[in-house]
């Protein structure tokens, strides 16, 4: 796992002991250095933040946490992207203030996800 969170986010999951499940992206890297880290990855998780369309654009496998109320941007789909379709797929809250039910969602689409890699590898 690369983490790219910053500021209070990054705080909570040290304060949380999480920290060494992953590498943390030094926070002096620009916007373009932070895409380039992104391009080399299989694959983000993110809120609805800038990893979204600059993991998208590069045609990275992205998954968005995403709260039941969405923006014009998602034209209110349910789960897939219509910037990035086939890449961006969306997590979505099933009932307002559900993220417990976002997060089972998308651990559902990365065991998935992981399953279908495995049997491209086999």
């Amino acid at each position: 796992w690369v983490l790219l969170q910053r500021g209070f986010g990054l705080r909570r999951l040290c304060l949380a002991g999480l920290e060494s499940e992953c590498t943390i992206v030094d926070a002096s890297l620009d916007l373009s250095e932070s895409a380039a880290v992104i391009a080399g990855l299989d694959g983000v998780v993110t809120i609805d933040a800038w990893a979204c369309p600059a993991a998208g654009a590069q045609g990275v496998r992205t998954w968005v946490l995403a709260p039941r109320a969405l923006d014009a941007r998602y034209e209110n789909r349910e789960r897939h992207s219509v910037h990035y379709p086939g890449i961006v797929t969306l997590a979505r809250q099933p009932a307002c203030g559900d993220w417990r039910g976002a997060v089972r969602i998308l651990s559902a689409d990365l065991a998935q996800w992981l399953r279908e890699r495995a049997g491209e590898t086999a």
